[in-house]
């Protein structure tokens, strides 16, 4: 069997000494200006391109990348985009042209070069296979000039889509970026990884091409950022040969202490089969995957497959970005080319430089009647102040608290809880006379927890791995855990009375659905297999 092996490699030098300026790349959910696309000439492609930028135009900029002197005139793009509704007045052409319609791909990648001076908006540009596509690498250069940002290339030939960033100085790197580059030695590529991308960890990871991508098996596959505490994983049937192999990238992230010291939180996502009902095993097999998603302000974009995981992964979705406005984009058209949405967008950082680093409170948590938060700013602006803003359901006013700073931060208590409540919040970081909340969409989009009322409820088994998921959830449950060949495990759903909701048997690896009389509210799962009963903590949230 194949051995892999999950690498993660720190830096542990200064960065002053690696180079002049200090690189900052955003994650995908902190603040963006707008987004770049590129339009291909290609009715299919353009259709995915064409709803992209209908849905970010609607309050954020959006800029096309297209052939100005092509006959296909702008008047006709807009023509396009006018029929999905985009907002024009958004969008700006700028001229270019490509071979390979994955922007993501060859780049560039947007963020900061930081200095005594301040913060420069900065293009990072790989290499990208210049033999196949000679014109790609011309396209980041020309952005480059276009925005006034900064430049600088990166000598490493590879995809964007197989380095995802968590926004403070983690990547999740597929190990094909070393495979790309067999003239260099595999130390100084994770180097150049390291000081071009501003990186203090590297987390390498095996590409697993048998899961379909064809040649860029792209590590945007399996995994989406969703900030710098949660991860969202593929999760593919048991009977796929590769399956084993991806379950120990989740669980490898699942045990892997965040930037707060915390393991990270892991959604999983299901896999669409293929267009002929099968799940890819080889290269050039097409996957239909859920993670390959567009995360832009308070939006996100997922694909779509007209498949019943569809549904599935909307839910997960809705759970792991509560608030945000979600959209479905077809992209069947998309995968059957080996591409995916994620590739066709490249996304421009905001201009001033002001992020605020925050170890979210959210899901259930223990019973506390007084809970601190903190929060540090990076900025070119000098702070002014950070408030907390905050309200117990069902109020929908906001309590409002200032922190005061401590230990090279800010801090502040919220007070005034019961066990059974549910509060939201957000914060909101003043500084050069503008106002910077985080998340980056509240007060639409606002950070909720709820207290665990079973407090010292264990499962009567102890190996903990037997699970349920999504929870929250809303209409549909999963059970991990149970092995294929027990067609015998059951499930009870219990009130916090102990009333018996509903019960039957485990439908194997298809979701067991939530009777529709169930309210909002906790609840217990009782799994009983091999002669042992597991005990899961359940919330439901429609």
């Amino acid at each position: 069997m194949k051995q892999y092996i999950f690498l993660t490699l720190s830096l542990l030098f200064s960065t002053q000494i690696l180079f002049a300026q200090e690189i900052t790349i955003p994650g995908e959910s902190e603040k963006n200006e707008g987004i770049i696309l590129k339009w291909n000439y290609n009715e299919a492609i353009d259709s995915a391109v064409a709803q992209i930028a209908s849905i970010i135009s609607t309050d954020d900029k959006v800029w096309i990348l297209c052939d100005t002197n092509n006959a296909y005139t702008v008047s006709a793009i807009q023509s396009q985009l006018s029929m999905r509704g985009a907002n024009l007045s958004n969008i700006t052409f700028i001229d270019g042209t490509a071979e390979t319609p994955w922007l993501r791909d060859f780049g560039p990648e947007a963020g900061y070069a930081v200095d005594s001076l301040g913060a420069t908006r900065h293009f990072v540009d790989n290499q990208y296979n210049p033999v196949q596509y000679p014109t790609a690498d011309f396209i980041p250069v020309e952005l480059a000039s276009y925005f006034n940002f900064d430049y600088a290339a990166m000598p490493l030939n590879f995809e964007f889509g197989n380095i995802l960033l968590d926004g403070i100085g983690r990547g999740f790197v597929s190990d094909r970026v070393l495979a790309q580059n067999p003239g260099m030695s595999s130390n100084i590529a994770i180097q150049l990884l390291y000081t071009k991308l501003g990186l203090n960890q590297i987390i390498i990871f095996p590409s697993i091409p048998e899961c379909g991508g064809g040649e860029w098996a792209e590590i945007s596959r399996l995994l989406k950022i969703v900030d710098a505490e949660t991860v969202l994983v593929s999760q593919f049937p048991q009977s796929v040969p590769y399956y084993q192999q991806v379950e120990m990238i989740a669980d490898s992230l699942a045990n892997t202490p965040n930037d707060f010291g915390f393991n990270f939180k892991v959604f999983r996502l299901p896999v669409a089969a293929g267009a002929n009902g099968e799940y890819s095993v080889t290269s050039n097999g097409e996957i239909r995957s859920y993670t390959s998603s567009i995360l832009f302000n308070n939006k996100v974009i997922i694909p779509s497959y007209n498949s019943a995981n569809d549904a599935v992964a909307l839910n997960v979705y809705k759970q792991a970005f509560p608030g945000y406005h979600i959209y479905q984009v077809p992209s069947q058209v998309l995968t059957s080319m080996h591409g995916s949405l994620y590739r066709l967008a490249v996304n421009v950082p905001q201009p001033k430089l002001f992020r605020i680093r925050h170890q979210k409170f959210s899901g259930m948590l223990p019973y506390e009647s007084e809970i601190w938060m903190n929060a540090l700013v990076q900025s070119t602006d000098p702070l002014d102040s950070i408030q907390i803003f905050y309200r117990i359901h069902p109020s929908a006013t906001y309590q409002v608290v200032n922190t005061y700073g401590c230990c090279g931060g800010n801090s502040a208590s919220i007070t005034g809880f019961n066990i059974s409540d549910t509060v939201s919040y957000y914060l909101k970081a003043y500084g050069g006379g503008n106002a910077y909340p985080l998340p980056v969409a509240a007060p639409e989009v606002t950070y909720t927890f709820w207290f665990d009322p079973f407090t010292g409820l264990k499962s009567s088994t102890s190996d903990g791995n037997i699970s349920i998921f999504p929870n929250p959830a809303s209409d549909r449950i999963f059970v991990k855990g149970i092995p294929v060949t027990n067609s015998e495990s059951r499930y009870q759903i219990m009130n916090l009375q102990g009333i018996l909701i509903a019960e039957d048997k485990i439908p194997g690896e298809q979701p067991i659905r939530l009777p529709e009389s169930m309210v909002n509210g906790f609840y217990l799962v009782k799994i009983i297999t091999s002669g042992e009963t597991h005990i899961c903590k359940l919330y439901l949230q429609h």
